[in-house]
């Protein structure tokens, strides 16, 4: 059973005053649903990223160094973590001995084949060492699933 749930995200939260992504979108809504229903949640924030970190003390939060994710969840008694994207399973200095759920994105391949070609390679491999290391996964459409049902095979993963 879950009682305190880890939400990690890279992104900027919507209730601060400034822009925000779609990741910060949906992990504040998945956030804020499961503590409306009663569940203990942490946001694990990336360090550095908001100007004014009083902005968040109404919610409960952590602030993060990539380095020290890791070490940062298990010392908030965090029996389960939820990533944002897959990007910031790369952070982990070793396997969580925790659920690991990660929401899947939208179809970033073809962002990085545009944004980083020279590293394009690289970064399918990170993903799909990335998504070797979750146990359940979110996806917002069934078109998605479809999308990653390739990535979590290639992954080892059993997409059913």
């Amino acid at each position: 059973m879950i009682r305190h749930l880890a939400i990690v995200t890279t992104e900027i939260l919507p209730p601060v005053s400034h822009p925000c992504a779609g990741g910060g979108v949906r992990a504040w809504g998945l956030g804020e649903s499961l503590r409306r229903q009663g569940l203990s949640c942490t946001y694990f924030l990336l360090e550095g990223v908001y100007s004014d970190d009083k902005a968040l003390d109404f919610i409960p939060h952590c602030f993060y160094r990539p380095e020290q994710l890791s070490e940062s969840i298990a010392a908030a008694g965090c029996d389960a973590v939820l990533f944002e994207q897959w990007q910031p399973l790369t952070f982990l200095s070793a396997p969580l001995d925790i659920p690991v759920f990660v929401d899947l994105p939208g179809p970033l391949a073809l962002e990085y084949l545009w944004r980083d070609p020279d590293n394009f390679y690289q970064h399918v491999v990170d993903k799909v060492e990335c998504l070797s290391r979750a146990d359940y996964f979110l996806c917002a459409h069934e078109r998605q699933r479809g999308y990653y049902n390739a990535w979590l095979t290639w992954a080892g993963v059993d997409p059913v």
